[in-house]
């Protein structure tokens, strides 16, 4: 039987990044230019409308870092009074997003796959 929506391996990602940090309360792959790939959230959030903002933070960051410091981004980092965000790109074209209340991104479980897939 052929399937009509088959789920991409960007969502199998996010659910099995979901499921080993389940304080994240939205997870997206995104193109650089603000088209959403793969998103799960446990809000009701527009996510045509948010993807284009990860990417305009992530771009406008990146352009920071290369005029001011004539270096590379490694990550973007928000933090907030609730939620923080963090973006950091994933292969040359696509952006990995999150949310969430934990401030402690960079100790978040990847799965080792995730890199290495989307490259």
């Amino acid at each position: 039987m052929l399937e009509i929506n088959p789920e991409s391996v960007e969502d199998k990602l996010i659910k099995k990044f979901l499921k080993f940090n389940p304080d994240v309360q939205l997870a997206a792959i995104i193109s650089t230019k603000g088209f959403p790939i793969a998103i799960n959230f446990t809000q009701d959030i527009d996510k045509e409308l948010i993807s284009p903002m990860f990417a305009a933070i992530h771009s406008v960051s990146e352009m920071f870092m290369n005029e001011c410091f004539n270096g590379s981004l490694n990550h973007v980092l928000l933090e907030a009074k609730k939620n923080n965000i963090f973006v950091r790109k994933i292969g040359s074209e696509r952006l990995l997003c999150l949310i969430s209340d934990n401030k402690d991104f960079l100790k978040f479980n990847f799965p080792k796959d995730l890199g290495k897939t989307l490259l």
